[in-house]
């Protein structure tokens, strides 16, 4: 990775994901760093203390006790990874209770009243323990809070327990009222992706569930189960996947010279095109930037007009109609122009920059990022020109690829022509106070027709 020595993770990894290069072959985890969390058992009915039993190689671990639901966790959080693990219980076992793994689980988390993570479990038979009824077979449920026994065995939220619950999400596709075989091996593939979950089970689909998934550590799972033996686990980063962006939403400024923007989402909605000639127009996410990583491309195909396109960072809803709007644009201009606009000379250079808007800006100060005197409601300020790109207008048809790390006092933006794969190259590197870009994302467009944005991704920073 070119950047490796300069970039943070979350910066690198999506980077990373837009390279063409084929991953190495994952090898299996050694399990030697892996730390055992239990808690007390809630209840009087007391279950053996875990005894999770690391094997010579170190690659697998076997808990030899019937303990409380009881987790084996990782040294590592997982996010967008693909993990494989095999699963199985020793033939001559006699019991048949809750086997499996569990997602995005947190170190303290058993008896923490924020704990929110996923667990799939898998039950040998269907039991009757007093008023309760355990079913057969596997499932994937959600943690929230300090459940205790009796939800792990129902996958339910008690009413004898107001301190936390359990709520099951999915069962299996063909293995929700199966039971586990002892004796048998069982391959584990999970697809861990922030907003989905896929896993299969010997090379079968079982839980398929949309939703938002928090990284985390990964764990083996046991409640109850002697003899269960887990291992040969493996992690393979995935690249994160386009957002959705039909939640997303536009405005435009109002200055009557040009329409206002009209933004047209593919069928797949990961992009969208802004089709107008049009007054400055913004088309901007459903999640604020906070301490992100974000990557976007970006290309206009309209040969007829030579104005701006771009980005904007820190932006919120109504800030184009704002006497108190703050936010950052980044915005590339084909070809360098001078002019005159309601009365308001301009002069705007061909080429990437990153500028401060405040209140309400003139089409004249937006265009020539100025705080022009005859316009007190509001201006723009240039912060700086990019390093290669600070005087070169983009070219028709290319598609540009943006990354952005974006952190409360930095800012930094690279930039691919993929068309040419010339990159990445850093072109943005500020420091300084940057809480004005605690706001939305969006996509930017002024005066320039069929600007497309697209192939939104973004992740957290460390």
């Amino acid at each position: 990775m070119r950047f490796k020595d300069t970039l943070t993770h979350g910066t690198a990894a999506l980077l990373a994901a837009t390279a063409l290069t084929v991953p190495a072959a994952a090898q299996p985890i050694n399990l030697s760093n892996w730390t055992v969390e239990s808690g007390a058992s809630f209840e009087a009915f007391v279950l053996d203390e875990p005894f999770w039993e690391i094997s010579l190689d170190r690659l697998s671990v076997t808990q030899r006790e019937n303990p409380d639901p009881s987790f084996f966790y990782s040294d590592f959080e997982v996010e967008s990874a693909r993990v494989t693990a095999e699963l199985r219980v020793a033939a001559g076992e006699l019991d048949d209770d809750w086997i499996g793994f569990a997602i995005g689980f947190d170190p303290g988390e058993r008896r923490d009243a924020n704990a929110d993570f996923l667990f799939l479990d898998w039950k040998k038979a269907d039991q009757q323990l007093g008023a309760l009824a355990t079913v057969e077979g596997l499932a994937v449920s959600r943690v929230s809070g300090i459940a205790i026994p009796d939800e792990f065995r129902v996958r339910q939220d008690l009413p004898q327990n107001p301190d936390g619950g359990i709520v099951e999400l999915a069962r299996g596709l063909t293995l929700g009222n199966v039971g586990w075989e002892v004796g048998r091996t069982y391959e584990f593939e999970f697809e861990i992706l922030p907003t989905s979950l896929r896993v299969f089970v010997d090379g079968q689909l079982e839980i398929d569930l949309p939703g938002v998934f928090d990284r985390g550590r990964f764990a083996c799972y046991n409640f109850s189960q002697g003899g269960m033996s887990c291992g040969n686990i493996t992690v393979e980063t995935l690249a994160t996947p386009p957002l959705l962006l039909d939640t997303w939403n536009d405005e435009s400024y109002r200055f009557g010279i040009e329409a206002p923007g009209s933004w047209l989402l593919s069928d797949d909605a990961r992009s969208a095109e802004q089709l107008n000639r049009n007054d400055a127009s913004v088309f901007y996410s459903d999640f604020m930037l906070a301490n992100d990583a974000v990557v976007a491309e970006l290309v206009s195909v309209d040969n007829s007009e030579d104005d701006y396109m771009g980005f904007v960072l820190g932006f919120d809803p109504g800030e184009t109609q704002d006497p108190n709007a703050e936010y950052l644009v980044i915005d590339w201009k084909k070809v360098s122009q001078s002019g005159v606009i309601g009365g308001e000379t301009f002069t705007a250079e061909a080429g990437l920059a990153v500028s401060r808007v405040f209140g309400e800006p003139s089409v004249a100060e937006l265009f020539g990022h100025i705080d022009h005197p005859t316009s007190p409601a509001g201006g723009v300020v240039e912060l700086a020109r990019a390093a290669n790109l600070g005087g070169i207008g983009w070219d028709t048809a290319s598609r540009y690829e943006f990354t952005f790390e974006v952190k409360p006092t930095s800012l930094k933006v690279w930039v691919e022509d993929t068309t040419r794969n010339d990159g990445p190259r850093l072109e943005i590197d500020l420091q300084g106070d940057f809480s004005a870009t605690a706001g939305r994302f969006g996509c930017y467009s002024n005066s320039q027709p069929r600007v497309e944005c697209a192939n939104v991704r973004r992740e957290a920073l460390d």
